[in-house]
């Protein structure tokens, strides 16, 4: 009897577990990446960041952020040059970061830059921060 009922509680363990496998295939999850340079990041981050044409080649010390199931996107890097102006112009800044991560400053800033009419980019100090939503 005793065997019977170790034998029940492993069986539904693993049902448990296997439960927990199947659903988190369907839960979104994000993807944070970091770069040290210009070249790793055009060769190791996805299309959607390398296709960015406004990232400088001199940026370093770049990081990403974006989900498998959610449209927004970030980005951060560091750089001398700044946001080059291919697709870019002034503008304002509506909305906020899709997701929540370390190297985000706090606080949101309300003017900046839009470039490819999707991504909001602004500077602090030598630092540019840019997000889609």
């Amino acid at each position: 009897m005793r065997a019977l009922l170790v034998a029940a509680a492993l069986a539904a363990a693993a049902l448990a577990l296997s439960g927990c496998t199947i659903a988190r295939q369907f839960l979104p999850s994000q993807t944070e990446s970091r770069f040290q340079d210009f070249t790793s990041f055009q060769s190791e981050a996805g299309e959607e960041f390398t296709s960015l044409v406004w990232v400088p080649t001199d940026a370093i010390l770049l990081a990403t952020k974006d989900s498998d199931h959610e449209p927004g996107r970030m980005l951060k890097f560091n750089s001398e040059t700044g946001v080059t102006a291919d697709g870019c112009v002034p503008g304002l800044l509506d909305g906020e970061a899709p997701f929540e991560t370390v190297w985000w400053p706090s606080g949101e800033a309300l003017t900046g830059i839009v470039c490819n009419e999707t991504w909001r980019v602004f500077g602090v100090g030598g630092t540019w921060y840019a997000w889609t939503q």
